[in-house]
């Protein structure tokens, strides 16, 4: 028996085959979210190799985001790890804020970084913590608006 099956329609509806541009999930804490969200983020990086942008409310959360979750995330799964090189490795396409694989590359920031939200086109957006984000960032502009580039076509995952 699984141990979150509310989470899985809302992985079913992060599959690339499905023809929502959004998806909203509003819950409570430590209900799985941000780690639907990381198993997204694992079969984007798999099965549908593409550049993708994850927002965390901070450049400091999105570092520490990246050694607890990114990290071991990698290092647990044998097909992640065939794709994204370790940190360690000379000229790898692995830092603490971007992780380069065949195809695409995933880079994560901080809504408090406009440069951050704005440095890249994206085809996936993942947004976490959404509660946590400031009304503006430096550029005085919604971290919404920055991030989603505004692009209509391009999914914007919303964690909240």
């Amino acid at each position: 028996m699984p141990r979150a099956p509310y989470l899985r329609d809302i992985m079913n509806v992060l599959s690339a085959k499905n023809p929502a541009r959004r998806i909203v999930f509003m819950k409570g804490t430590q209900t799985g979210g941000t780690e639907a969200g990381n198993n997204w983020r694992g079969y984007i990086m798999h099965h549908v190799p593409a550049p993708m942008l994850a927002v965390q409310p901070t450049v400091e959360l999105a570092k520490r985001f990246s050694r607890q979750r990114i990290d071991p995330l990698r290092e647990e799964t044998p097909a992640l790890r065939e794709r994204v090189a370790p940190a360690r490795a000379r000229d790898s396409g692995n830092t603490m804020l971007s992780k380069e694989f065949p195809g695409g590359i995933l880079v994560l920031t901080g809504a408090n970084s406009a440069v951050g939200l704005r440095s890249m086109t994206a085809r996936f957006l993942f947004l976490d913590e959404v509660d946590a984000y400031p009304g503006h960032v430096e550029s005085k502009r919604d971290p919404f608006a920055l991030g989603e580039g505004g692009d209509p076509a391009m999914p914007a995952y919303h964690l909240a």
